[in-house]
């Protein structure tokens, strides 16, 4: 009975991975998964096809990214490209991704959020900008992952690099061509609600609010004014970036909560010590005392205490920019220069 049990099972499968034109797999993204991305072993291991080097991903908006495959320790990871697709779709820890292959190179992916398992809707709106699979195309670097377990102290407030408390003078800070009016404050809240309707209060009867008007943000236009805006912030950045510079993307780990910023690692190796020390951010004349923190283990290094003074002092938001350059090569302390390029709408 067991046998015959496993010959019938044997023999589905066979059918699913031989015969069926589309096979699928779902994966609730892991720490670190904004670097790289395993595939399921099963599902590498079953197909009658080799996977191809690059393959396509088909977002939900119909937007398509290039990403590379490559083999760790016998697993298949998606890689290069992978990244850029992660952040157009501000794709969070734990959201539900299912990917539908086609059985040839391409990937069609859908994605639930992580909180109430319902597609997210921000992800329909996602189109190329133009600047897919061309992030390092200055030579820079953009951060890796955070690491899962890294232990951040709390931020100290700012210091000059001997010590004692310095006034902090306004930053300079570069804006985008965008900006046409007074920079609007804006929420905490995730980017991907940005584009929801926004209703007045319930308006009276007819025939005592004739001379009333109800105003709708079109959800579209607010969402494609956004993408623009957050497009040339971006390429202001990169073409500040120099070969020897770094830039990063703020994101919600980096400016509302645990307030950790990883540094690239071939960045790191290249030009910071393989050891924890301070380290002095540097805005125009004004200085924040941080701590750059380096895990042996996982040769990662980071920006810890300090930065949460510094973003906060900054008002840096999601989606920002900050540039670093190292000023002072071979001095101590360590100097970053951050130019910070502002997303405002």
């Amino acid at each position: 009975m067991a046998q015959t049990s496993r010959s019938s099972r044997s023999w589905v499968d066979g059918i699913y991975w031989n015969h069926f034109k589309f096979t699928h797999f779902a994966h609730r993204l892991p720490p670190g998964f904004d670097q790289h991305l395993a595939l399921p072993k099963r599902f590498s291991d079953s197909l009658k096809r080799k996977l191809p080097d690059n393959v396509t991903l088909k977002g939900p908006g119909g937007a398509e990214w290039t990403v590379r495959l490559s083999t760790r320790d016998d697993v298949l990871h998606f890689t290069d490209g992978w990244q850029q697709f992660a952040q157009d779709h501000f794709l969070e820890e734990s959201d539900l991704l299912i990917f539908k292959y086609n059985g040839e190179s391409q990937f069609d992916v859908l994605i639930f959020d992580q909180k109430n398992l319902c597609e997210k809707v921000a992800s329909y709106f996602v189109r190329d900008s133009g600047l897919t699979n061309k992030r390092n195309k200055d030579n820079c670097l953009e951060e890796e992952n955070i690491p899962s377990d890294s232990k951040v102290k709390v931020a100290s407030p700012k210091k000059s690099a001997h010590g004692k408390s310095k006034k902090t003078r306004k930053a300079t800070v570069e804006r985008t061509p965008a900006q046409q009016t007074k920079r609007r404050g804006r929420s905490n809240r995730s980017d991907a609600h940005a584009g929801e309707i926004d209703w007045l209060p319930d308006v009276e009867p007819a025939s005592t609010s004739r001379n009333k008007m109800v105003e709708v943000v079109d959800a579209s236009s607010r969402r494609a004014m956004i993408d623009n805006a957050k497009k040339n912030t971006l390429q202001l950045a990169q073409a500040a970036c120099t070969p020897d510079g770094f830039y990063v993307v703020m994101r919600p780990s980096h400016v509302y909560r645990r307030f950790y910023v990883t540094i690239p690692t071939k960045w790191m190796t290249e030009h910071f010590p393989l050891q924890s020390e301070d380290v002095i951010l540097r805005v125009g004349e004004s200085e924040w005392l941080a701590k750059y923190t380096f895990e042996a283990t996982r040769h990662t290094g980071g920006l810890a205490s300090g930065w949460k003074q510094f973003a906060v002092d900054n008002n840096l938001q999601e989606f920002d920019v900050c540039v670093f350059n190292l000023a002072g090569l071979g001095k101590k302390p360590l100097t970053l220069e951050v130019k910070i390029f502002r997303v405002d709408v």
